[in-house]
This record gives C-alpha cells, structure tokens and sequence, in this order.
C-alpha cells in the first residue's frame, strides 16, 4: 500500500453519503455495502467530499475542531483513512 501520509483523499464516485443527526452512512453502490461512521469520521468524509485534501490538511481539521492531541489523532486518522480505503469508499494518490 503506498504510503497513504503523502496522499490525496477524495471520497469515491460510487459512494453514497447520508447524514442522519450528526453522523453519517455511506452506502457503497459497487457492493451495496453500509457503513456507519460517528461524529469524529462524518466530519472527515465531508472534509474530502468537499475538495480532495491531504493527509497533513485533514489531521491539521480534526485537531482544530475536536478536543484530541495530534499523536492520537494522527493514529486514528491513519487506521480511519485504511479502513475507508479497503472499504473503496474513498480513493487516494500518492502527491
């Protein structure tokens, strides 16, 4: 896997992004599968629905706007950012 840290995120074209009281569903169409992510990851999944952002761009988000310190956010993120990736739910580039 290339080293996601120096990527671009973008939330995949097949992906369906519902928000219901603060979090999110994301339905992907390729498999019809559902994923339900809290307040923390709806954040992030609209960060990258928004405009294509970077690793550093999206932990610099979260510790601004949650009350976390950036070596558990930046841990955090990076499994976050894995899972979605496997999932196809959204794509990266390496910059």
């Amino acid at each position: 896997m290339n080293n996601i840290k120096e990527s671009i995120f973008s939330v995949n074209d097949n992906a369906l992004i519902k928000e219901i009281d603060g979090e999110a569903v994301i339905v992907s169409s390729m498999d019809a599968m559902i994923t339900s992510i809290n307040q923390t990851g709806t954040f992030i999944v609209n960060l990258v629905k928004e405009k294509p952002s970077s690793y550093q761009d999206i932990l610099m988000a979260v510790t601004e706007n949650f009350d976390i310190k950036t070596k558990e956010a930046d841990d955090d993120l990076f499994e976050f950012l894995n899972q979605l990736i496997q999932c196809n739910l959204i794509n990266h580039k390496n910059v």
